[in-house]
């Protein structure tokens, strides 16, 4: 049987760009050892939140370079550069807490969304721009980072984002969508509708497909 295109790519993000870090589930609290019986489980469980992400960017960011998920015992942040992890050196590391994962998702998710912001500002370069500070690296992704700046002004999730502008914003509210689009909507509704019909739609990202950078 053959699989669906998003699920041959969520397996191969499981395999190239989720990974566990050594001893995480045994320094994490006991409801997260019982709650994920195996190494896997939670790879799997980040997986499952990141599934309504568009078969296009999910395409995308398998091929980048840079831009890896580390479940942790540790918060939940994104680091930029390179980490070490065993034997490789991966980087841009989402550091995704297993507690978060766990009881608080839209907080697991947020490390995420700062790397996609990331790479889709500059394909995750040491000190490049983001797509939130109004960078993109094809012109169409640059105008949602405008937009998205012309959002975060507003100022309607401000009571939520730990960190000002628009890269704050921009995390919760991508992890907000993933997780509980309609309370967004409630919340935000335009930037809902931006990400709704740009960054996180099928047919936005098959009409930039072509232009689309490729692994550098």
């Amino acid at each position: 049987m053959t699989l669906p295109a998003k699920e041959l790519v969520l397996r191969q993000l499981m395999r190239e760009k989720m990974h566990l870090e050594p001893e995480a589930l045994r320094l994490s609290p006991l409801a997260v050892r019982q709650r994920y019986a195996h190494a896997w489980a939670p790879v799997q469980h980040l997986a499952t939140l990141i599934r309504p992400c568009p078969l296009g960017l999910l395409s995308w960011w398998a091929e980048c370079p840079r831009g890896h998920l580390l479940l942790t015992h540790l918060p939940s942040q994104y680091t930029e550069g390179p980490h070490r992890l065993r034997i490789e050196t991966i980087e841009n590391v989402a550091h995704v807490c297993l507690n978060d994962l766990g009881r608080q998702p839209r907080v697991a998710l947020q490390p995420a969304a700062c790397l996609l912001d990331h790479l889709m500002g500059s394909q995750g370069l040491a000190e490049g721009a983001w797509l939130s500070d109004g960078a993109g690296v094809v012109p169409e992704l640059a105008d949602v980072g405008g937009r998205v700046r012309e959002c975060a002004a507003l100022g309607y999730l401000e009571d939520y984002t730990d960190a000002p502008g628009g890269r704050g914003y921009f995390a919760v509210a991508v992890a907000w969508y993933l997780v509980e689009s309609q309370r967004l909507n409630v919340l935000d509704p335009r930037i809902h509708r931006l990400l709704r019909n740009s960054l996180l739609s099928e047919s936005f990202w098959s009409n930039i497909a072509p232009s689309l950078p490729r692994a550098s």
